[in-house]
């Protein structure tokens, strides 16, 4: 399962709704309610690319911390403004004094914490200047800062050391430590941060020095230490915000367990006496007396996504919210049972389709539509991007399946196609062609879908691309290997001049199959899959069906031939297939579009598909329509059929599909909303869903 390439280094929210995303690859912001995330740049203005810390302050101004210094954002008339605060590279901590988590009603000179492997510092002012000069805090110099947080005071700060424990500093030196060294000598180290309590007591959470969980009262007649009865792996400790009323106060959230399977604890001041519980964790006081405090983590219901690497509150209006990064299922927001993950992720960010080539089993390569490709190398975290400098632009798509030759398509420079080859041995990309491509304005050709002709041809759905990002269909290219002759299969104007061969196919092109001939070398039809319905071109011929020729629906997003030859379609309204004459819906006799009151089913089909289907189920939408489907493929002797609900089995060799057969986010996909899926030559199939990448073995 694959989200994010690289793991989210940190995280930050605005009152908005948006959520901004670090990791070592950039920075990227996930505005409320968006379909895809956009990346945040040298464009924008920021200085350097690895980000490894996030924060907002109470202006709305986000702060970016990444391998070069320490900057902000600042949004005004719908545009981006940076500025450089100081040159302080890695910090993996950004604490503004305003930040709206802040309880004092007295307004502080504004300022910034800061904290990274070189150790605290603070950075002073209202950043209207470029580079301030961070103070480096003495007594915190050179140790790594592990966590940090302002204080209620809204100036001071507690910052967490590594294997030194916790201090509180202000702007320029520690005044209190607590720790093996610290003016209070305590048996706590690597805290993961600090909270507080319904009652206004601030805790902290960290290891002892045999690495067993601890935490830390912080009253003000002094420190008590507490051991948990339960040896908790630490990930992170939120200070949980006040409820949208303002009246009441749940208290801390700690997220701890095996990295596999983390949970979320909620930390409760308990009185004396025993408490019980499923799961639940004791904080014991070293020595017990009247006035100590019994704290109790009490295990949540819902599910948290396995190897968080980060959490964050929202600062958006609702109340309880919690966004957590992880190391490759990008980012999601807990909910009261199952984590949502946002549609951030960095390889499904935008993809418009996916093509598959391995070279062999533990070495594919693959593209999405968008750029850039991607290879894998057979484990769970081993996809890296393809340098658009290998292939001469951004991988769009690619054909073949790895048997021989791969040919990939990549957008080129002023209106222009790469097309290069794959070496035999896999290690380098050897550029073909150049292809001027005509669009219309200032657009820029994009390529969604490419396959291979019986005769070794190379066939391309061709898009223009506006720099907004909305597409229009400018039919398909065919280029003739490896004479690298081009012919554009367009609607042709009158008196423009057109190739004898071209032949007129309109819309998005999403699919394009070659359906068995007589010979291996000369297809018995050429099928086209589009925006406006379903084109054959067959014996020089060109036939072509959409809602006025009895398809549900014309936008077909996907066409397949089924394991007995079968011609089937995936459609905005379900999935049909092809007798011969007709389109019957799946699971019907009845023709596509015939109501059943009014038509008489068929007795007979061409392929003998019809009683192998009747009685199949097909999902409907809440308003009784047939379910969209998005793609099709073959998977050992089943068609499946890919849903916003999931993979649905269409038919099998042997007849209907299995009962129960549907497969989902229950059990084994990342998600459950199906953009593309392919099979690749080893039988694996890859389901791209709006979150992330699936690869299923069979």
């Amino acid at each position: 399962f694959q989200s994010d390439v690289a793991p989210i280094r940190a995280l930050t929210t605005t009152a908005d709704g948006t959520v901004w995303i670090g990791s070592d690859r950039g920075l990227r912001r996930l505005r409320s309610h968006s379909p895809a995330t956009e990346w945040i740049g040298a464009a924008q203005g920021l200085v350097g690319k690895r980000v490894s810390a996030l924060a907002t302050d109470a202006a709305g101004r986000v702060l970016v911390a990444t391998d070069v210094e320490v900057g902000c954002f600042s949004e005004a008339g719908g545009r981006l403004r940076y500025q450089s605060l100081a040159k302080l590279a890695g910090m993996t901590h950004l604490a503004p004094l305003t930040s709206a988590a802040s309880s004092s009603a007295a307004a502080p000179s504004s300022g910034t914490w800061a904290g990274g492997p070189a150790g605290l510092f603070f950075l002073s002012g209202e950043g209207t200047l470029p580079a301030v000069p961070p103070v480096s805090i003495e007594g915190a110099t050179g140790v790594p800062v592990v966590s940090l947080d302002v204080d209620t005071d809204a100036r001071s700060a507690w910052a967490g050391l590594a294997g030194r424990g916790l201090v509180q500093a202000d702007a320029r030196r520690v005044l209190a430590s607590f720790g093996p060294q610290g003016t209070h000598r305590l048996n706590f180290t690597d805290p993961v941060g600090t909270a507080l309590l319904p009652n206004g007591t601030r805790i902290s959470i960290g290891r002892g020095a045999q690495s067993h969980t601890h935490l830390l009262v912080l009253r003000r007649t002094g420190p008590e230490l507490l051991t948990a009865d339960v040896d908790l792996p630490l990930v992170a400790l939120i200070a949980a915000a006040p409820d949208s009323d303002a009246t009441s106060f749940s208290g801390p959230l700690l997220l701890a367990g095996a990295a596999a399977a983390p949970r979320a604890y909620h930390l409760e001041v308990v009185e004396r006496g025993e408490v019980s519980g499923p799961g639940l964790v004791r904080f014991t006081p070293a020595h017990k007396n009247l006035h100590s405090l019994r704290l109790i983590a009490r295990p949540e219901a819902r599910e948290l996504p396995p190897d968080l690497t980060v959490a964050v509150p929202s600062m958006s209006s609702e109340p309880g919210a919690v966004f957590v990064g992880t190391r490759s299922l990008g980012v999601a927001r807990l909910t009261a049972s199952q984590p949502e993950f946002l549609p951030g992720g960095e390889l499904a960010s935008g993809a418009a389709g996916l093509s598959v080539a391995c070279l062999e089993q533990d070495r594919c390569v693959f593209a999405t539509g968008v750029g850039p490709g991607w290879v894998w190398d057979g484990g769970d975290r081993v996809i890296k991007p393809i340098p658009d400098d290998a292939i001469g632009g951004s991988l769009m798509a690619l054909a073949g399946d790895g048997r021989s030759n791969v040919y990939f398509i990549a957008g080129g420079a002023a209106k222009t196609l790469k097309i290069a080859r794959l070496s035999s041995d896999g290690a380098n990309w050897e550029p073909l062609l150049t292809l001027p491509v005509g669009v219309e304005g200032e657009g820029s050709p994009a390529v969604t879908f490419a396959t291979l002709s019986p005769q070794g041809n190379l066939w391309m759905s061709l898009r223009d691309r506006s720099a907004s990002g909305q597409e229009s269909g400018r039919g398909v290219l065919e280029v003739q290997l490896p004479a690298g002759r081009a012919i554009h299969h367009r609607p042709y104007r009158q008196g423009e001049p057109r190739p004898p061969e071209a032949v007129p196919i309109s819309g998005n092109v999403n699919a394009i199959r070659f359906q068995k001939g007589v010979t291996a070398a000369e297809p018995q039809a050429i099928w086209f899959c589009t925006s406006l319905g379903v084109s054959r071109l067959a014996g020089g011929q060109l036939s072509h069906w959409g809602e006025n020729e009895g398809l549900d629906s014309e936008t077909c997003n996907d066409l397949a031939f089924g394991p007995d030859g079968t011609v089937w379609v995936a459609t905005a309204a379900g999935v049909a297939y092809f007798d011969g004459k007709v389109w019957r819906r799946m699971g019907s006799d009845l023709p596509a579009g015939a109501v059943a009151s009014k038509s008489k089913p068929s007795s007979s089909s061409a392929s003998g598909m019809i009683g192998r289907t009747a009685g199949a189920h097909w999902p409907v939408t809440r308003d009784g329509e047939g379910l969209p489907a998005s793609a099709l493929v073959i998977s050992g002797e089943t068609l499946w059929a890919g849903t916003a609900r999931g993979l649905w089995p269409i038919s099998t060799v042997t007849g209907p599909p299995p009962v129960g057969g549907v497969v989902n986010r229950a059990n084994g996909l990342v998600d459950d909303e199906v953009v593309d899926l392919v099979t690749d030559r080893f039988g694996r199939m890859w389901v791209l869903g709006r979150i992330g990448l699936t690869i299923r073995r069979p």
